[in-house]
């Protein structure tokens, strides 16, 4: 397997030109960046990807943890989330938290360590980013807020959409209309509930708590 020195050596050039080439410098002279990479076609050269993420402080490697992975919803978001990453020079490390703070935690932990270039959380209630912050891991929530933290965050507004959704029933002159949330301290889920409540209080109605049923996302 070729080394930075065989290309040193085949280019005619310092090892530090070498690197300065790869990693795109401006200060290299075009001439050399050329031969440079014309040492590295021909030696079938591959950079050691983590070497240059310790002299970084980084890898180029995002974590993605999400909340369930058999969850459609979270599945499109892990295709989305890779397409533009590797469209950004990133690969995607994929984690399944299960809905679970302690294997979360986990996943927060291995991405801390190793130094991930970012962190996208779909957070379970009562997430600890902790080592994430200690490390300045950039971290973006998805689909739900982290209240431990603040960072940035891509949302859908549940709760007018929830409210939107009694308004379209209340319209089709529906009577009894439930509401079947996600578990408590799940912000998207409380979101949804409230936007619930706005949505039978602009009609007139009152709330009743027996058509409210609120569980784990994986519940029938």
């Amino acid at each position: 397997m070729a080394t930075i020195s065989d290309v040193a050596a085949l280019a005619g050039v310092s090892t530090a030109t070498v690197s300065r080439a790869l990693n795109g410098k401006s200060t290299v002279d075009p001439m050399l960046a050329e031969r440079v990479a014309r040492a590295v076609e021909q030696l079938g050269y591959t950079p050691n990807g983590l070497a240059r993420g310790l002299r970084r402080r980084e890898t180029a490697v995002l974590a993605l943890i999400i909340a369930d992975v058999e969850n459609p919803f979270f599945t499109a978001i892990a295709r989305g989330v890779e397409d533009t990453a590797q469209a950004a020079g990133f690969s995607v490390m994929l984690c399944n938290s299960d809905e679970n703070p302690a294997k979360e935690r986990r996943y927060v932990e291995v991405a801390a360590q190793e130094r991930l270039a970012g962190v996208i959380l779909s957070p379970t209630p009562g997430s600890d980013v902790g080592p994430l912050l200690a490390h300045r891991t950039p971290i973006v929530t998805v689909d739900r807020r982290l209240t431990s933290a603040d960072c940035d965050a891509v949302l859908v507004n549940s709760r007018e959409s929830a409210a939107e959704a009694v308004r379209h029933l209340v319209a089709q002159g529906y009577q009894r209309i439930g509401c079947v949330a996600g578990p408590p301290g799940v912000t998207t889920a409380d979101a949804r509930l409230d936007g619930y409540r706005d949505g039978l209080r602009a009609a007139g109605r009152e709330y009743v708590a027996d058509l409210v049923h609120r569980c784990g996302f994986r519940e029938a």
